[in-house]
């Protein structure tokens, strides 16, 4: 394991935001991360192929700011392909992910930043997060544990941090250090299973992210899919990484895949929010108006 290395506040932040066909909420997600309270970083979107007014609305972001990189590809290689080629032109010490359809709030990477700074032990942090819907609304709150112990525990029957603001300090890992197998819908899980060996994982106790979710999402529209990506990944942590689960939660993962395979996809929507530990909200239910400061 390599030795870890402090941060301090000029570190720079390369954030990683893959997109395709994203033009509805694309605006609100790269207005909330030029709008960071932290000012050293650079933007690398990759677009995966878009067919909509994505590649127009990103060439005016770039040509108003030079710290935001565009790679445009012409034939769509999927999310994992297109978030390791957004980090192979990442000069950053610290990778910050995001997404095109969610909002980070004014502080998140000031405050990821700090925290990642005074935890040296930690490669990676993640936040809470408020749930919105399609017009911005605030309809929920996720939660996610927040120590390493707790979340290497549960990772193996559910995902313990939400990617679209997952923090790396790059420090510790390899040179050639790949991020992403090629398991999407599942890059995520597997990703945490990776970093395992080379440091500790972390959630912040505050709320850094508006996750929003919509008729488009992925993670709505094909669940027996994605868990089968999933399963994959925790294989993958168990064989190739070394990941050692619990009784437990071989059989919590041994029941989840019965019920996947046997329940029709509309009953298992219905049961996305319980899995996915979404606490609802909606009497406190409020507009977000583009970043708002929770500072």
């Amino acid at each position: 394991m390599k030795k870890h290395i402090k941060l301090n506040n000029s570190q720079l932040v390369s954030i990683i935001i893959p997109v395709k066909n994203g033009e509805r909420f694309l605006r609100q997600a790269l207005d909330s991360m030029i709008a960071q309270t932290y000012k050293n970083w650079e933007m690398i979107i990759v677009d995966d192929a878009s067919e909509d007014q994505t590649p127009r609305i990103l060439k005016e972001y770039a040509l108003k700011k030079p710290k935001i990189k565009i790679i445009t590809l012409k034939k769509s290689i999927g999310i994992s392909k297109a978030l390791n080629k957004g980090i192979s032109h990442a000069k950053g010490s610290i990778i910050a992910r995001m997404d095109a359809d969610d909002i980070s709030y004014l502080q998140r990477l000031e405050k990821q930043v700090a925290y990642l700074e005074k935890h040296p032990q930690i490669i990676a942090v993640g936040s809470q997060c408020n749930i919105i819907d399609s017009d911005g609304n605030v309809t929920g709150i996720k939660t996610f544990p927040k120590t390493h112990e707790h979340i290497y525990e549960t990772i193996f029957h559910f995902n313990p941090l939400q990617h679209p603001v997952l923090m790396v300090n790059r420090a510790p890992l390899p040179k050639k250090f790949i991020f992403y197998d090629i398991l999407d819908g599942a890059e995520d899980v597997n990703l945490l299973f990776k970093l395992f060996p080379y440091g500790k994982i972390a959630n912040m106790d505050e709320i850094l992210l508006a996750y929003r979710i919509h008729a488009n999402n992925s993670s709505l529209k094909k669940i027996k899919q994605i868990y089968r990506q999933a399963l994959l990944a925790r294989i993958n942590g168990v064989t190739k990484y070394g990941y050692k689960p619990s009784i437990t939660s071989v059989i919590l993962t041994i029941a989840q895949t019965v019920l996947v395979t046997i329940l029709p996809e509309r009953l298992l929507r219905r049961l996305y929010f319980y899995a996915r530990g979404i606490k609802a909200n909606i009497s406190k239910a409020k507009k977000i108006i583009l970043v708002p400061n929770l500072g």
